[in-house]
């Protein structure tokens, strides 16, 4: 048997499009030592923006938990303030390839 604990940004194991990370356990013990420990903060996913923790076996749901430390307001400022970023680095590239009027194209200036 395959054990597994996805984290995810919904409630629903359907909606899995959202599942942030998961980790895989050869026993019970295992994945049930790490379900039930707070969620980890990952470099790609803070632990503020994981809803819910799922504990799989062979791809079916055992058991699920509401994660406390999710906020979903938090998660959504990060996000917009990451979107700036990227739109800022593409920019920032644009103007490196073509100088001041391909930084004030990608800026929408």
């Amino acid at each position: 048997m395959i054990y597994s604990v996805d984290y995810c940004g919904s409630d629903s194991p359907e909606l899995n499009d959202d599942c942030w990370w998961g980790t895989d356990h050869p026993t019970w013990e295992s994945a049930m030592l790490q379900f039930l420990r707070p969620v980890p903060d990952r470099s790609y996913t803070r632990a503020h923006n994981v809803a819910h923790v799922f504990l799989t076996c062979n791809g079916g749901v055992v058991a699920d938990r509401a994660n406390p430390s999710f906020d979903e307001e938090r998660g959504r400022r990060e996000s917009e303030a990451d979107d700036r970023r990227w739109h800022n680095e593409i920019a920032m590239q644009a103007g490196m390839a073509f100088g001041c009027d391909g930084y004030n194209d990608a800026m929408g200036y």
